[in-house]
């Protein structure tokens, strides 16, 4: 028997980000489960290796793989089957918190002849929530999935008549296929990166510092294509517009420079002392100056914020100058170019902040 240890909290994620690329019905047999195995590796910023419980799932056109930290060593790979991956789940994740402390709730993980054991530290629960289940077979499991994921490509791919493709611009993708990582990404938060060599390979993925994955195109011939792959087919049908109307705006009553804010007489004053966090401002001015667009809903996508603070934000934005007054719906004016963000967020970093009078300006925190 080998049996490891992991943060309740760590596991949870693993399986529920490794469930999008899991096939969901079990008659598709192996490839409806995650395979766990550990091994040694860096990890974040500490030194050294640590061991890893790393888990990999497929639905043979999507690959998911990652990882988090464990504690011991299994003798050998473990396929949980899908409906045991979701059973794992609903009975730990409520388990899956941390204590005043910052410590972590831990589950033990025993594999023995084919039986695999999910419970809570024996020696801190004698009757702690268990949970117990047999393995898939691994057998049939594709070997070949670490190999895609780490597989760079080349600038030509070889059929299998033996001819070569060449590269074309286009790729062609299933929107089935990109779902498993669009749920990924939103669990994250962040940004799914494609690494695309050929049309008819692997795109590989990353999400994240410890996510990899791997997705596979609709593969089509170049010659048939009716577009020759180097640009679409579709034809783009441009209306006749008028002219933006010009309309007269009084200048911006307070504008940024680098030595303080000008005001509309054209006298520079200091920068005033602001009541919001400047870590956040200074990712709200980095929003609004390298996107030249400047309305709330901009903020709460971008710092995953309320409506009221994004408001909040851009009105401590106006009064350094660096947007424009409030005008009805409109987006406000952004009054500094692209290549002043440096000056702004220099600026913003040394600003003093004044401390908020009771709850009147973040009622919504509470």
């Amino acid at each position: 028997m080998s049996s490891i240890k992991v943060e309740t909290s760590d596991l949870i994620d693993l399986l529920k980000l490794l469930q999008h690329t899991a096939s969901s019905d079990r008659n598709d047999g192996v490839t409806a489960g995650v395979l766990l195995h550990t091994t040694r590796g860096e990890r974040g910023t500490e030194p050294g290796k640590q061991d890893l419980l790393v888990g990999t799932s497929t639905d043979r056109f999507a690959v998911g793989h990652t990882n988090v930290v464990a504690y011991g060593q299994l003798a050998r790979p473990s396929l949980w089957g899908i409906e045991d991956v979701k059973a794992v789940i609903a009975t730990f994740k409520s388990k899956a918190s941390k204590d005043k402390d910052g410590e972590g709730h831990q589950v033990h993980i025993s594999v023995d002849l084919g039986h695999v054991t999910v419970s809570e530290d024996p020696n801190l629960f004698e009757d702690g929530v268990q949970l117990s289940f047999h393995e898939q077979v691994v057998d049939d499991f594709p070997r070949r999935l670490w190999h895609v994921l780490e597989h760079i490509g080349v600038d030509a791919y070889v059929s299998s008549e033996g001819g070569l493709v060449p590269v074309a611009n286009r790729t062609d993708i299933g929107a089935a296929r990109l779902a498993p990582f669009t749920k990924v990404a939103s669990k994250l938060g962040e940004p799914v990166q494609l690494f695309r060599t050929h049309q008819n390979r692997y795109l590989l993925v990353q999400i994240g510092e410890h996510y990899r994955g791997a997705l596979a195109p609709i593969r089509w011939d170049l010659e048939e294509s009716p577009s020759n792959g180097h640009e679409p087919s579709g034809d783009v049908h441009t209306p006749d517009l008028p002219p933006i109307p010009k309309r007269d705006t009084p200048p911006p009553p307070k504008t940024f420079t680098p030595s303080g804010v000008r005001e509309s007489s054209g006298v520079i004053t200091g920068f005033p002392a602001l009541p919001r966090d400047t870590r956040e401002l200074g990712k709200a001015a980095d929003l609004v100056i390298t996107s030249q667009y400047a309305l709330p809903s901009l903020l709460t996508r971008g710092l995953r914020t309320t409506a009221k603070r994004a408001d909040g934000l851009l009105e401590d934005l106006f009064r350094l100058g660096i947007v424009g007054p409030y005008f009805g719906g409109r987006a406000r004016e952004v009054l500094v170019a692209p290549e002043g963000l440096d000056d702004v967020l220099k600026v913003i970093a040394e600003l003093k902040t004044e401390e908020p009078e009771g709850d009147e300006l973040d009622g919504d925190d509470e």
